[in-house]
């Protein structure tokens, strides 16, 4: 048992001892605002001026569905607007779960090490982060399948245009007309409202009033139109700006394409280049990004000195295993080996004579006997086994005498290793 436990004790330890290494925390739960702090990052649009009520006001039309649902005109203040309260939605449920993170404790009986509390404290914010995600994307895709479902008509007219035509009776009525997109004049075209359609949004000098009635329904761009990069005109302006990339931000030229379209310097000052975005661009879609609630970067930084005081812990044990080395073993093998070869040489020629005789008394057994048969049969082998032969001396008396010393030393050596092995 260890006292007066430190970080850098604890350090340590745990790397001498991190398998059996034991420390008991004074405070087993501890809120996660006592030791960590949060940084995120959005993506810069949300922090710009493309979401101020300025901006969205010089981007209105009071005939804002006179300009044509191809029109980007049409629809731009509404998708601003929208991707402002995207924007705010965002900041309130990145704060909430940023106070459900600091309410949260991390509870444990013992000590963790830096990499440890590591681990459990992304991988609890990865938690909450999803769940909070799950929550925007449930609401928005409400909306998205509550709009489709019920055939709700746009109030800027983009997905059905509400029309009165009088019959040949002289009686008026309302009709409404799809918008539709045609891909190719041989096929059918797709219609709002069954299809999801999405097209680059433009800009067009034409006046809308020339247009013939039965092209206002299409959402085919005008010819020598003007694209706005980055940006849609669809069935309705949710879904236009889900689609978009918002390029057109981060472009001067397209930004003072918008400066002479739309009344922007009639509400604001605006500077071009003061304005456009500088942040790195990825092409990734509105949708993509609100589904990550706007993130750019979520970091998480830990005071492990601060969770080590909060768990305070008054003493540490391990238990520490004693083992024969591999090597130790080897060498008392060796040893062992080595001693008992010289009492061996030893013995050997002194047991020569005791076996001689044994070898007399064994010739005068009953050899009609099953059992001695079985006995013979194995001296008989041992006395064949020769393990010290000599080439220059191959007397009878010299083979007899060297097979005997065989079978004494094989004798011996296996006691030797039978008593080896209690020493391992």
């Amino acid at each position: 048992m260890i006292s007066n436990i430190t970080p850098d004790t604890f350090k340590k330890l745990y790397f001498e001892h991190d398998q059996t290494l034991s420390c008991p925390c004074s405070t087993i739960a501890i809120p996660y605002r006592n030791f960590t702090s949060n940084n995120v990052t959005m993506h810069s649009v949300c922090s710009s001026i493309f979401i101020e009520p300025e901006w969205i006001k010089g981007l209105y039309f009071p005939n804002a569905s006179q300009y044509g649902v191809w029109d980007f005109r049409s629809t731009a203040h509404s998708q601003f607007e929208l991707l402002s309260s995207f924007c705010s939605l965002s900041k309130e449920i990145i704060s909430q779960t940023e106070i459900d993170i600091d309410n949260n404790e991390l509870v444990t009986l013992y000590l963790l090490s830096q990499e440890q509390v590591q681990l459990q404290i992304d991988g609890t914010i990865d938690l909450l982060k999803n769940a909070a995600s799950s929550q925007m994307i449930t609401y928005l895709n409400y909306s998205r399948n509550t709009i489709q479902t019920n055939y709700l008509v746009s109030a800027l007219n983009t997905n059905f245009i509400i029309k009165t035509v009088r019959s040949k009776d002289k009686s008026i009525h309302t009709v409404a007309d799809q918008v539709s997109y045609s891909v190719d004049p041989d096929t059918y075209p797709k219609l709002c409202g069954k299809d999801k359609i999405q097209v680059n949004a433009t800009l067009s000098e034409m006046i809308y009033e020339l247009i013939e009635v039965d092209r206002r329904h299409k959402l085919n761009p005008m010819p020598n139109s003007t694209i706005v990069n980055g940006f849609f005109t669809g069935c309705t302006p949710l879904e236009a700006l889900l689609e978009s990339t918002l390029d057109c931000l981060y472009q001067t030229e397209c930004l003072q394409l918008l400066l002479d379209y739309f009344p922007i310097r009639q509400q604001m000052n605006f500077h071009v280049n003061d304005s456009v975005l500088t942040s790195k661009h990825e092409s990734k879609s509105v949708n993509e990004y609100l589904n990550n609630l706007f993130i750019m970067n979520w970091s998480t930084k830990i005071n492990y000195t601060k969770y080590f005081h909060q768990c305070s812990p008054s003493n540490c044990t391990y238990s520490k295993k004693n083992r024969t080395e591999l090597s130790h073993g080897i060498t008392l093998f060796i040893s062992l080996y080595g001693g008992l070869i010289i009492i061996l040489r030893l013995i050997a020629s002194w047991s020569i004579d005791i076996l001689s005789k044994i070898k007399c008394c064994s010739r005068e057994r009953n050899e009609n006997s099953d059992e001695n048969g079985k006995i013979l049969k194995f001296i008989e082998s041992m006395k064949r086994l020769n393990l010290f032969k000599n080439v220059n001396d191959r007397t009878e008396n010299s083979i007899k005498q060297q097979k005997t010393i065989t079978r004494v030393y094989l004798i011996l050596l296996t006691g030797k290793a039978i008593m080896s092995l209690f020493f391992l």
